[in-house]
Formats: structure tokens, sequence, C-alpha cells
């Protein structure tokens, strides 16, 4: 039997028993505090604020999906500040809080569970399988660190596939989070440029002379600025991505003032990804501009966007135009084929002598995670891979899971 409404329904409440009830909760809140002290009258004070939260994303889920894509923009700054607490339990609340949303709403009305049920659903799930597989590689020597890994890179990906497609139903959350988004990537550009102009903080020169984050931060060809991302290399591909949807995104809005405003955003975007120094990064707006070009269908897009990027592939490979700036000098070596490191990294990625026999012998289990020595490794600090490293901890492994 099918349930018709809203579990939010506006009721009728006289305003006796209202009036009757706030001063209730005055009476608790001054009693919390004088008997019981700051924390628990603190404690009471947040219950008002919990409520209307539940109540605004009853009424409306996607409000809360946007406020778990928000707090996992942030979440990475926090681990640098207080990183003996366990941020990563505060995903996995909102998560089950945002599944806890959708399960009572399911109750009171028709959830269009069908909607879930897409190809990237299918891929998702192969993947979580495959992640799960993991557990039995040979070479695991922790299952924290697999479980570690395996809950960013895979469940969380497939929860929040599910969670988008069943709370942003319609275009307009398209625009909401195109929104958010934007001013996110504002902020995060504007935190970068504040290490390169005005230094790092306490904590973040902490993180980098003390905790031994300037081995790849603070190099020869200049500094890579990180913003309040656990690094340099997440900084420049959320960047990349960035750069790439809202200057996407603006050719297909009909306000001139918003085209402006995305195309401003993009280029700010642009800006953070080649001061974080992170030349892989360069990969993520050549790929998605081609990709967007064959999906475009539009002969004249094709062939102008063709033409950019064959120019820019140019600009970047066969000219010294710019040479003289850091930045396009950083940016240019990522297609210098006679590098150094891309000879080292070549070196440790082809030689065959270089890699764990057992990569050999189980080739399917073998995901290329860098490990610790085994003597290194500890229950404290369970081997977690370059996975668990740099993109754990954060649901979009670049400030922008929940658009996956």
């Amino acid at each position: 039997m099918e349930h018709y409404g809203s579990i939010t329904t506006p009721v009728s409440v006289p305003r006796l028993i209202v009036g009757a009830m706030l001063a209730a909760g005055v009476a608790v809140l001054i009693m919390a505090f004088t008997k019981y002290g700051l924390l628990a009258g603190l404690a009471v004070s947040v219950i008002p604020a919990a409520l209307c939260i539940l109540w605004v994303t009853l009424r409306n889920p996607a409000i809360s999906m946007l406020g778990l894509f928000v707090v996992n923009y942030f979440i990475m700054t926090l681990t640098r500040y207080a990183y003996d607490l366990p941020f990563g339990m505060i995903l996995d609340a909102l998560i089950f809080y945002n599944f806890l949303i959708i399960t009572l709403q399911a109750l009171m009305r028709p959830i269009e569970w069908k909607r879930a049920s897409s190809g990237l659903t299918v891929v998702a799930a192969i993947w979580m399988a495959y992640c799960i597989l993991e557990i039995v590689n040979p070479e695991s020597v922790s299952v924290a660190g697999w479980f570690s890994s395996v809950r960013s890179i895979a469940f969380y990906f497939f929860f929040i596939v599910v969670l988008t497609q069943l709370t942003m139903t319609e275009y307009k959350y398209l625009k909401y989070m195109l929104a958010v988004w934007s001013v996110l990537t504002l902020i995060a550009v504007g935190k970068a440029c504040m290490q390169k102009f005005f230094g790092f903080n306490a904590a973040e020169n902490y993180w980098l002379f003390v905790l031994g984050g300037r081995s790849t931060h603070i190099i020869h060809s200049g500094v890579r600025y990180f913003s309040f991302f656990s690094d340099a290399a997440n900084f420049g591909g959320s960047m990349g991505l960035s750069m790439v949807v809202f200057s996407i995104s603006a050719l297909y809005y009909r306000n001139s003032w918003m085209k402006l405003y995305l195309l401003l955003v993009a280029a700010a975007a642009c800006y953070g990804m080649l001061i974080s120094g992170t030349r892989s990064a360069l990969a993520v707006p050549f790929v998605g501009y081609s990709a967007f070009i064959m999906m475009s269908r539009n002969i004249k897009m094709i062939g102008a966007g063709v033409f950019l990027i064959i120019a820019a592939f140019i600009f970047l490979k066969f000219t010294t135009i710019g040479q003289g700036n850091s930045i396009i000098r950083r940016a240019r070596s990522a297609f210098n084929t006679d590098s150094d490191r891309l000879v080292v990294r070549d070196g440790l990625g082809r030689n065959g002598r270089r890699r764990h026999p057992a990569a050999h012998r189980h080739p399917a289990l073998h995901t290329g995670a860098w490990r610790l020595p085994g003597d290194l490794q500890t229950a404290e600090h369970p081997v977690e891979g370059i996975h668990g490293g740099a993109y754990g901890g954060n649901l979009g492994y670049r400030g922008h899971g929940l658009c996956q």
C-alpha cells in the first residue's frame, strides 16, 4: 500500500501549547547551565538547532546532501589542526543521517528507488566489490589499513552515488550545487593565495617542517600550495575539475552575469591548479574538455574545441613562450619526456626488478598502492597505500566527491 503526503506536513498547534513548550525549554536550558555546568548547557542549547535541521532536511533531503558536500570540502583542513580526532567518523555519521532521512521519507510517501539503478551505480558497485576482495590479497598486512582505504575510495563512492540520485531529483538542485561549489572553489583559491602572498600559518608550518610535508611541497621548482586540502595533488586535481565544470556550465547559462561569474570562477580555479604545482592535474582539463567535445555532437564546438586543445598542447610542448614565468615553466615540464622526475617514475613503474614478486604472481590482486617496508608497519599506523594517505578521510578525495 502506497502512502502519500509528507512526514513534515504542517499541523495546527494551539499557541498556548507552543508558549508552554518554549517556557519549558528555557527553564531546562537555565537549569543545565546553572546546575550541570557550561558543557551541559551548551549541549542542551544545541538541541533546538538540531531539531530545526532535522525538520528542514526532512522536508527537503537535498539540503542534507548539500550540507554533506560542504562538510566534505572542509573536513580535510580540520585534520591538519586536530589530526588526532576521528574526523572520518563525522562523514560516516552524515552519510548514515542522509540514509535515515531517505528512510523516513519512504515511510510517508513513495520514493523513486529506480532512480538509483543507473549505470554509474552498477560501476560503483563493481568497484566496491573488487575493493572488498582486496581483503584476501596475500600482500595485505593490516585489516585496519584495508578498511580505512576501502571505506574512502569504495564505500563512500557507492553511497554518495546512490544518495545523490535519490535526493537530487530536480534540475534546480544542480544549479544549487553549482552555486555552492563555486563559492567553495573561490574560498579554496583564496586560501591558496593567502599561502602564496602572506605565508603559511602555524598548523601548516608544523605539517610542512615537522611532519615532513616540505619534502614534496617545497622543492627546487618552487612552493606547491595546497590551500586547505590534504596536499597539493588533491588541491590541483580539484581545481582542474572545477575549471572544466564551470567553464562548460558558462556555455549553457543564458544570464550574461551568471556566465561572467562562472568564467571568473573557472579562471580562478585554473590559477589555483597552476600554483598547486601538480603536473598530473593538467590531465584533468585536457581529458575533461576532450570528453565534453566528443559528447557535444556539435560540429562547430568540436572544431573549435579540438583546435584549442591542440593549440594548448603545442604551446606547452613545442614552444618556450612564457618560459620566464615559474608557473608556466612548471606546467610545461609536465610535457617534457626527458624530465629527470619522469625518468625516475617511469623506471619505478616499468622495471620489473623493482616490483614486488607478488605483483607477478597475483596481478589481478595488485592495486599498485605503495607500501611501507614491513618493519615500519605498526598497529598504530596501518598501511593505507597512496589511496588511504593522499585521498583517504574525505568523500571525493579531491574535495568534490558528491559530484562523482
